[in-house]
């Protein structure tokens, strides 16, 4: 779970005098579990403050508070069936066609609306609040969103490293995450929380052995 400023985005005008401006951001390069709450510069928009997407031009309207009717958020978590988004295939259909789908990437489409009222400091920053990749969980031989350290060290491995699974010793990892979920006590108050969690971003770029690392560390443990 993690608040991202996406690096990679692609930016365009539509209308009659250029009065609305298109973001595509991309959040991730896989799939994610969800896209939740929004947020316009340090302003957060509730998840449930932003339309539904239904395939027509109120797709994600946000219809209250500050930015009421001046701005649509769509977001799209990635799946291999995801399909084009109809605000910005509209507004560009000389250029694009049902194609443009980026499936397997998580992204969000945004659209604004001019106004010197309210984007009186220009272009906003926009960040997003993202519950990440889906692994494999041995344990229960299921794929789920998930912040245990050892889950999403064996993915990465697997994944991105491209250990066989056969080669997983799954034994350790099992007794590993075990350990991570372990609930443990928070004081003062008489609550509780799994002992490891993970909670970041890491990048294409980024030497696998210092993700590896960051993994491990999460847990307090080593890959032997």
């Amino acid at each position: 779970l993690v608040r991202l400023l996406p690096a990679s985005q692609l930016i365009a005008s539509s209308g009659t005098n250029g009065e609305y401006l298109h973001f595509v951001q991309a959040v991730a390069g896989h799939e994610c579990e969800a896209i939740t709450d929004v947020w316009i510069n340090q302003d957060q928009i509730a998840s449930a403050s932003i339309g539904a997407i239904t395939g027509a031009g109120t797709d994600g309207l946000v219809s209250t508070g500050t930015y009421a009717n001046h701005l649509w958020i769509r977001r799209v978590v990635g799946t291999a069936t995801d399909t084009a988004d109809y605000i910005f295939t509209t507004a560009f259909a000389s250029v694009l066609t049902s194609a443009f789908r980026g499936r397997g990437v998580a992204k969000v489409y945004t659209r604004l609306k001019y106004s010197t009222d309210i984007w009186k400091d220009g272009v906003p920053e926009i960040t997003y609040l993202i519950k990440g990749r889906k692994c494999y969980d041995p344990r229960t031989a299921t794929t789920i969103w998930t912040q245990n350290p050892a889950v999403c060290l064996r993915d990465f491995l697997v994944t991105y490293v491209g250990v066989a699974s056969g080669n997983i010793d799954d034994t350790s990892f099992i007794a590993a995450a075990n350990v991570c979920d372990a609930l443990v006590d928070i004081p003062p108050a008489a609550t509780q929380q799994a002992r490891y969690t993970c909670n970041g971003v890491f990048f294409q770029n980024q030497d696998p052995k210092e993700i590896i690392q960051q993994l491990c560390e999460a847990m307090m443990g080593r890959c032997v």
